[in-house]
C-alpha cells in the first residue's frame, strides 16, 4: 500500500493519516473562511508534497469550469432571451426618463395654477365675510333705528300697566344690547358707521335718562294707586339694571 492515496479520508485516531484530495463540498460545509486557507488545510488535509495540492486544486477548477459550462449550456434558451430583453433597453429607459421630466414639469404647472386659484378662493372668501359683515351691520342699524322709534312712542305712556311696562323695558335692552354689538364692531369692521356714531349714541345716552325717568315715576304712580303687581315689576326691572 502506498502513502498517498487520495481515495482515503482522515481518521483522528490514526498516528499518521493519509492525505485526502480537496472536494467541492469542502468549501460548502461553512468551515473554510478565505483569510485562513493555510488553518483550513493544516485541520482537514493532509499532503505528501505541493505537487498534489495543485493537483488537486487544478482538478477541483476544472469541475467547477465544465458546471458553469453545463449550467449555461443547460439554460441557453433563458440566456438567449435575456439578452434580447435587454436589447433596446437604453431607449426605453431614456423615453421613460424624458416622459417623467414632462411630467414634473406638468406638475410644477398645475401647482402653480393651484396655489393662484388658492389665493383667489381665499381673497374671495374674505370679501364675501366683508359683505356679510357689511350687511349685518347696516341691518343692525336699521333695527335700532326703529327700535328707538317705538321706544319714544311707549315712554310717553305714563299709566301704563304691568304688560306695557315690560314691553318698554324689553324695548329699552334690545337697544342697550345691539348698541354694545355695534359699539365692539361686527367682526374685522373697525370704523363705526356715520349713523352710529352721530345719532345712535347720542340718543342712547338720552333714552338712558328717559328710561330711569320713566321708571321712578311709575313707581311713585304704584305706591300712590297700592298697585303691588306694579311695584314688584318695577323691583324687577331694577335689579336687571343694576346687574349690568
Amino acid at each position: 500500500m502506498e502513502l498517498v492515496d487520495s481515495d482515503f479520508h482522515v481518521h483522528g485516531s490514526e498516528d499518521f493519516p493519509f492525505p485526502v484530495s480537496i472536494v467541492e463540498t469542502d468549501f460548502k460545509n461553512g468551515v473554510f473562511q478565505e483569510d485562513q486557507i493555510d488553518q483550513f488545510l493544516y485541520k482537514n488535509h493532509r499532503f505528501t508534497s505541493l505537487e498534489i495540492l495543485i493537483q488537486d486544486l487544478q482538478k477541483l477548477s476544472s469541475q467547477l469550469n465544465q458546471n458553469l459550462l453545463d449550467l449555461v449550456n443547460n439554460d441557453y434558451n433563458d440566456f438567449i432571451r435575456l439578452g434580447k430583453s435587454i436589447n433596446g433597453g437604453d431607449d426605453l429607459i431614456s423615453t421613460l426618463s424624458e416622459d417623467l421630466k414632462n411630467f414634473k414639469i406638468e406638475l410644477n404647472t398645475y401647482k402653480q395654477k393651484f396655489t393662484c386659484m388658492d389665493d383667489d378662493v381665499d381673497n374671495a372668501l374674505k370679501a364675501r365675510l366683508l359683505l356679510i359683515e357689511l350687511k349685518t351691520n347696516v341691518k343692525l342699524n336699521l333695527l335700532i333705528r326703529d327700535q328707538l322709534e317705538v321706544f319714544d312712542q311707549l315712554v310717553k305712556n305714563v299709566h301704563c300697566n304691568v304688560e306695557q311696562l315690560r314691553k318698554i323695558t324689553s324695548v329699552y335692552l334690545s337697544i342697550l344690547n345691539i348698541n354694545e354689538y355695534l359699539s365692539k364692531g361686527v367682526g374685522s369692521l373697525q370704523e363705526k358707521s356715520h349713523f352710529q356714531d352721530q345719532f345712535v349714541q347720542a340718543k342712547i345716552s338720552s333714552i338712558y335718562l328717559e328710561f330711569n325717568s320713566f321708571i321712578d315715576h311709575v313707581a311713585q304712580r304704584s305706591k300712590q294707586e297700592k298697585d303691588n303687581d306694579l311695584r314688584l315689576e318695577v323691583a324687577k326691572i331694577r335689579v336687571v339694571l343694576q346687574s349690568r
